[in-house]
């Protein structure tokens, strides 16, 4: 017999044979497997044993557990107290009933393994088991770990068991059960691929777990993400939903919802767009969700744009309205109709006002972020009593935009005007930024719109000129919405989850204290908060975690930094930080952890933008024909990526337009800046054109 050090008490480990035969590995994997059971059954138990047919394992005031086998059947029992006592003996398969004294003084666990299932489908069920068992998963690591050492499962044959497949529906509880299990997978097959002093960790069992670092995590089994090389429309699905950005509604056709983490990002670009918007003039309003019918019909561009996308409103209160209202898709038309009562003279003028609201397109196709029925957004109007100013208005706010795509989503964008095709209904003219995405596919990431005087005519805002003369007003609307994150995420992310640039994380740290014995909590937990407060980062004080499970967690949500800190680093005056974009992890002194911690998130910062922008440079290409262009374009889609922005000459008219759809590229924009060659002959008509365009396939 050969005794074991687990936690705070022994469990004697008897084999009667030293090479284990294909014969026993499956029963001497259950008994193994049981005597962790029995153990967490028994928090601080005196004393027990596992043999090749029986695990006991008793604790104080008589709570016992124990496992034993025979013939071609078993039995579970779980014992919670001196009087009370119950068997669970059958023969088709395995119910094990234990008592966990860790969060509570009683937790019971079951889960049935059937014995005739396949051998990986009956490791599935281990894992199931592991996964969900509070204490278990803890005693199952150092588990697996004498596992491994016998060779009676692989490592390798272990992180290959599948648990469950991950395209289950994303608000099933059935999914979150297998997500916890993968998890519990990866935390305990991380820990077997750990190489050196491997069976000195397994021994130490149900305390293994507080010795996780930060090159654990790293090593687990394969993510449920889909690559990207695989599929990247479904990779950025597993992303939004893995990043706790977001979910889709359901029970509202289209529509998503908008979760804790998701939404932090959102309000962040909102603070960083509306002190912009203010510095420029601009004031905040909000006007009426309903729009009376009648006022889309007033502008017949306007409305022919938006006819299949609105929603209408035709009963209220029970009756039918005498007009119907449609739901705002935007505000051109309302703001329209109020700036004809608040401008009366050039004494007015210029009106800037912005709306931060929620519209509603009725989408047929929808991505979460990218294409949603409802979103949030913002939308600005200005009112100027001349087309130039109006004009300079609308160049401003796009490089408003650019500026905080750039230098707060690390995120390089190509500023131009729409082409006549693809201008807003209602326009004059439209420009836009235009972003490229990880899979060569082109984001249209905010607009900006010069409306003339259509909307002023077709409401009659007027104004009285110094000259005395009445004359329309020169209108501008400019938006961005929640599509921006979609554009940060296909931006940055990797195989591993959501990364966000630390301009626009949430969190853009956290730190996660480490300890193995509850006396060096204090310790660990009291250096862990001042450091947090030096550097106004989180401290991650969640008990029943791993802090393989917490790094893990953190990587999913994109927080740029995490710093560990446990008894050795506070022993040595060290923490250890990991970046979240390169995963490079560095052991430095607390006494420069403000200054390294700053410093940090502005190379990761720079060095986001900086290859999100050679990305750019590389997939950007020339094309001087039609039949080059649809080369390079015509097998691109957003699953398999292979996108490109093709420049090249082309006229800006709908029939050329037209052309590019039948492959269904379209004209992103024409570039206020021409970093090429000049004029040029289009590729469709011979004619001479003043620059190349930006064609490409898009969201």
């Amino acid at each position: 017999m050969t005794s074991s050090r687990w936690g705070e008490s022994s469990l004697a480990y008897r084999n009667e044979s030293t090479v284990l035969t294909p014969q026993h590995l499956h029963n001497q994997r259950l008994l193994l497997l049981c005597g962790g059971l029995a153990r967490a059954a028994a928090p601080g138990c005196r004393s027990g044993e596992i043999n090749r047919h029986r695990a006991v394992a008793i604790g104080p005031r008589g709570v016992r557990a124990e496992f034993e086998q025979f013939g071609g059947g078993r039995r579970a029992t779980a014992a919670y107290g001196p009087m009370e006592r119950r068997d669970a003996p059958f023969t088709d398969g395995i119910r094990i009933r234990a008592a966990c004294n860790e969060q509570r003084n009683r937790l019971r666990l079951r889960r049935r393994i059937p014995r005739r299932r396949a051998r990986t489908a009956r490791r599935g069920g281990v894992q199931r088991l592991i996964a969900e068992t509070i204490a278990g998963a803890d005693i199952g690591a150092g588990i697996e770990q004498r596992l491994h050492k016998s060779r009676a499962i692989t490592g390798r044959r272990y992180m290959q068991c599948r648990v469950a497949p991950v395209d289950l529906h994303p608000n099933s509880r059935v999914k979150e059960f297998f997500v916890r299990a993968q998890r519990g997978q990866r935390e305990c097959t991380g820990k077997i691929a750990r190489g050196d002093n491997r069976d000195k960790r397994a021994e130490r069992g149900v305390t293994h777990y507080r010795n996780t670092t930060l090159e654990d995590s790293s090593r687990m089994a394969e993510s449920p993400i889909t690559p990207r090389a695989k599929d990247f429309a479904t990779w950025y699905q597993d992303v939004v939903l893995q990043g706790d950005m977001a979910e889709p509604a359901e029970i509202v056709k289209g529509c998503m919802v908008i979760k804790p983490n998701g939404y932090a990002v959102w309000e962040v670009l909102q603070r960083e767009l509306d002190q912009r918007f203010k510095a420029t003039g601009h004031q905040n309003v909000y006007l009426p969700l309903l729009i009376p019918e009648s006022f889309l019909k007033k502008e017949a561009e306007h409305v022919e744009g938006f006819a299949p996308e609105l929603a209408v409103v035709t009963i209220a209160g029970g009756k039918k309205l005498e007009e119907p209202y449609v739901i705002r898709p935007t505000s051109e038309t309302i703001v329209g109709h109020f700036l004809s009562k608040w401008i009366q003279s050039y004494r007015d003028l210029p009106m800037l006002i912005n709306q931060w609201a929620n519209v509603l397109r009725w989408e047929l196709r929808t991505r979460m972020f990218l294409r949603t029925t409802e979103f949030l957004w913002q939308e600005g109007h200005t009112a100027h009593s001349s087309h130039e100013e109006a004009l300079e208005e609308v160049v401003r706010m796009l490089h408003v935009y650019g500026d905080v795509a750039e230098n707060v989503m690390a995120m390089p964008v190509i500023r131009g005007v729409k082409s006549r095709a693809e201008k807003f209904a209602g326009a004059l003219r439209s420009y836009s930024i235009e972003a490229m995405m990880q899979n060569g596919l082109a984001l249209q990431a905010g607009t900006s719109h010069d409306l003339g005087q259509n909307f002023g005519k077709a409401f009659d805002v007027q104004f009285q000129s110094k000259e005395g003369k009445l004359e329309y007003v020169w209108q501008t609307s400019w938006g961005v919405s929640t599509r921006l994150i979609g554009g940060l995420i296909m931006t940055h992310s990797d195989d591993k989850g959501l990364v966000l640039p630390p301009k626009v994380a949430p969190r853009k740290g956290v730190i996660v204290p480490i300890y193995r014995k509850e006396e060096e909590r204090g310790p660990v937990m009291e250096a862990a908060e001042k450091l947090a407060l030096s550097i106004g980062a989180h401290v991650d004080r969640r008990d029943g975690q791993t802090p393989g499970a917490k790094f893990f967690h953190w990587e999913r949500q994109g927080v740029p930094v995490v710093i560990e800190i446990g008894p050795r680093d506070l022993a040595a005056g060290n923490v250890v930080l990991k970046r979240r974009d390169t995963g490079t992890k560095e052991v430095i002194p607390q006494d420069t952890l403000v200054a390294k911690f700053n410093e940090t998130l502005e190379v990761m910062q720079t060095d986001l933008f900086a290859k999100a922008k050679q990305r750019l440079a590389d997939n950007t290409v020339t094309a001087n024909s039609l039949e080059e262009v649809r080369a390079i374009l015509d097998d691109v889609t957003a699953e398999k990526g292979g996108g490109k922005f093709v420049m090249a000459h082309l006229k800006d008219d709908p029939a050329n337009d037209a052309k590019l759809k039948e492959f269904r590229a379209t004209v992103r924009n024409i570039p206020l800046e021409d970093h090429y060659d000049g004029p040029g002959k289009c590729i469709l008509t011979g004619e001479t054109v003043p620059q190349r365009v930006v064609i490409a396939k898009s969201y």
